[in-house]
């Protein structure tokens, strides 16, 4: 069986406000849910969340820093 892995780059824009993830800006809107203008993949969307699990909401992560993701499809 062939397995492709995706890779999912996480940037930080501005900490807890923008993030680019593959290229593609996600940012908090004015009622705390993220949002972005191009719909992310599901394996974009769970690497954010785990990434929001991990680093986000780690109070002792005070700058966050670029995360890559490598997922075996």
């Amino acid at each position: 069986m062939d397995h492709k892995i995706l890779i999912v780059e996480i940037k930080p824009v501005e900490d807890h406000k923008e993030y680019e993830i593959n290229g593609k800006l996600i940012f908090m809107d004015e009622t705390g849910n993220w949002q972005s203008d191009i719909e992310l993949s599901e394996t974009e969307k769970k690497a954010f969340k785990s990434y929001g699990e991990l680093i986000l909401d780690n109070p002792k992560i005070t700058k966050h820093t670029k995360a890559t993701y490598r997922v075996i499809n």
